[in-house]
């Protein structure tokens, strides 16, 4: 199930949709946090088990045909249409499922930042002042959906969001990660993350076998399907 949560931002409440929660290393040992860890170091699996989950889940994304963006990492000044970082295969494919259209080269840094992981709270809200620069083109765009992996103090979302609101007042937006910090990560306990490709378990990351028969190794529906493809003749 697709979980939602909402950040602030000068006054307006943006919608954040996430599939589970991270938790920080310094508390405790979790798989799925693993797991999306590994996503950001481009381990191929749980890249594709990843992009897999989310296109799956966000199928419930009420708002179709969005102009898709992603956050840019801290050494991107802009996005090039040749990137192939894990969120832009992520990117590529929501767009895809949602009837969208995924341009991350329309935000820009006009500098380097920090490392966020390397920063206090004030100091990730300090870097990210004014960093962030929208050229609108949102065309047939009906809404704009921001992703990213982890979405920890909201301090990078939140300038992406006023880079936006200063050239396009009315479009709406929404987030959506991977997962949202929680040093608890209760979530993870129970979440029962599935795709097209994936389904995750306690031990990791599955592959879904593929059915050149299409009955899911369910006997009685193999019959079923054995007995519709025959037919009778008088």
């Amino acid at each position: 199930m697709l979980q939602t949560g909402f950040i602030e931002v000068d006054g307006e409440r943006i919608t954040h949709h996430y599939l589970c929660h991270y938790r920080p290393w310094a508390y405790g040992f979790d798989k799925l946090s693993k797991s999306l860890i590994q996503f950001k170091n481009k381990y191929l699996i749980d890249v594709e088990a990843w992009v897999s989950c989310s296109v799956e889940y966000m199928s419930e994304f009420e708002n179709k045909s969005p102009l898709v963006l992603r956050a840019l990492q801290a050494d991107e000044l802009q996005v090039s249409q040749s990137t192939n970082l894990p969120l832009d295969l992520l990117g590529r494919e929501l767009s895809r499922s949602l009837g969208g259209w995924y341009k991350p080269w329309l935000l820009t840094k006009e500098r380097i930042t920090r490392p966020a992981k390397t920063l206090t709270r004030k100091e990730r809200e300090m870097e990210l002042r004014n960093v962030y620069f929208f050229q609108e083109d949102t065309g047939l765009a009906r809404s704009i959906l921001i992703i990213d992996d982890i979405l920890t103090t909201g301090f990078t979302m939140a300038a992406i969001i006023r880079s936006i609101r200063a050239k396009s007042r009315g479009i709406p937006i929404q987030l959506f990660t991977l997962a949202c910090t929680d040093s608890e990560a209760k979530l993870n306990s129970t979440v029962d993350l599935r795709g097209d490709q994936f389904t995750w378990q306690d031990k990791g990351w599955n592959r879904v076998r593929e059915d050149p028969h299409g009955y899911g190794g369910d006997l009685s529906e193999l019959k079923r399907l054995i007995h519709s493809n025959f037919s009778f003749q008088e």
